[in-house]
């Protein structure tokens, strides 16, 4: 037994480590975020990010801008949006009031964050990165 134990130990163990590593790499997902840019101003708000194949809005959508530097916005629902070469433009307005988003911006008119468009697999990811 003890024989038997010194010649494949170790590599049973590692068979099932592999084993642990392709069921985390299978079973969990992370939250993919994009970059976004709020410019706040007389009327409807505009939201520049690029353009990807995983964001696409449409009018009533509604918008979590979070990671800013005055912390989570309040939502904003898209009232309409426009494409221009280098970006996509959404004009956004906030149900809670322009106030209420002039309060958490602190006056400011201009803001930066992240908005989280889906899921991607950790295997997809780690595949990916393994490619490079």
């Amino acid at each position: 037994m003890k024989n038997l134990l010194l010649r494949y130990g170790v590599f049973a163990i590692l068979v099932l480590m592999l084993v642990g590593i392709l069921f985390i790499l299978n079973r969990f997902d992370m939250r993919t975020k994009q970059a976004v840019n709020l410019v706040v101003g007389e009327g409807p708000c505009r939201v520049y990010t690029t353009p990807t194949a995983a964001f696409r809005p449409q009018s009533g959508d509604t918008l979590r801008v979070g990671q800013t530097a005055h912390g989570d916005l309040p939502p904003l629902v898209v009232d309409s949006v426009r494409r221009e070469p280098s970006s996509l433009v959404l004009y956004v307005y906030c149900p809670e009031g322009f106030a209420r988003l002039q309060s958490t911006l602190g006056g400011d008119t201009y803001a930066t964050g992240y908005i989280f468009v889906g899921r991607e697999k950790l295997r997809d990811k780690v595949l990916r990165r393994a490619g490079q």
